[in-house]
């Protein structure tokens, strides 16, 4: 007699699915989370990276107010009316070179620098701009701007250069029409740096400074009893500007005397001209005071 077979009892086969499939399937995801990570940590990273050049601007508009004070003593309490920045020196630039700043020379003569802090020996050369690592960049900017105090032309090889030789040291950025002839009547737009976009700024170089002195009238009498009256320093503002990343502080608002564009001075003469657009200053120094 035939066995009959009990399909029932029988367990239903699995299909066999495709061996490694899954692995398909969890390299996007896993990929596609590395690259948001990425894009999350990638900002953090580069402001992190950016506070130890933060902190070398900062240690080098320290010397520039050390000069200062300097020049202060010697004369009686009064600063300089403007600041220019760079050095004493300039140089011959060849883009397509390894060494794109060559045949670097002094000024032919030092007492005709453009800086009060250089052309009375206060200051060699200014502090060198940890953030100026593309010095054939700086020099492009300059050229667009018209710069004539950039290497290459015949002010600088009288007067001086604005970020150096090689474009590597702090310049003064920000314009001062009070003093006509002087180079400190040139600038560049470097105030109000987000105001057109809260996420990106104007374009800048970071690295750099700006001055702005507040004179006061003097008056003296001369051998002959005249009355005399003369213009004195007696403050300023020295102020240094961060990363591109960094939104900073609000410092700069339309100037109340209208003798400027921008000013850091408010209406009353203290400290700070706000108005609620960020201009990425790091640092701010006063006579006697550091509001860093």
């Amino acid at each position: 007699m035939s066995e009959t077979k009990d399909y029932s009892r029988q367990k239903p086969r699995k299909k066999r699915g495709c061996v490694g499939c899954g692995w398909w399937v969890e390299i996007p995801v896993t990929l596609l989370i590395v690259i948001v990570l990425a894009g999350i940590c990638m900002p953090n990273v580069n402001r992190v990276n950016d506070k130890p050049k933060e902190a070398q601007v900062k240690e080098g508009l320290h010397s520039i107010q050390v000069a200062l004070e300097q020049y202060a003593v010697d004369t009686g309490g009064t600063y300089p009316p403007y600041l220019i920045g760079g050095e004493g020196r300039h140089s011959t630039v060849v883009e397509e070179s390894a060494d794109a700043f060559i045949d670097i020379q002094d000024c032919t003569e030092q007492t005709l620098l453009s800086d009060p802090l250089l052309r009375k020996g206060y200051l060699q050369a200014y502090p060198k701009n940890p953030f100026a690592a593309n010095g054939v960049a700086i020099h492009r900017f300059q050229e667009d701007r018209k710069d004539p105090l950039r290497n290459g032309t015949e002010e600088a090889k009288l007067h001086g250069t604005r970020f150096g030789a090689a474009c590597n040291l702090m310049g003064s950025v920000i314009a001062d029409n009070r003093y006509p002839g002087t180079y400190a009547d040139f600038g560049y737009p470097y105030y109000d740096l987000w105001e057109m976009d809260s996420t990106k700024p104007h374009p800048f170089i970071p690295g750099e400074f700006f001055y702005r002195s507040r004179s006061v009238l003097v008056s003296t009498h001369n051998e002959d009893d005249r009355q005399l009256i003369t213009e004195e320093v007696q403050d300023y503002m020295l102020g240094a500007y961060g990363s591109i990343r960094t939104k900073g502080r609000d410092i700069f608002g339309p100037d109340p005397t209208g003798e400027n564009e921008v000013s850091p001075f408010s209406a009353g003469g203290a400290y700070g001209n706000t108005n609620g657009i960020r201009d990425s200053i790091i640092l701010v120094l006063v006579p006697g005071e550091d509001t860093g």
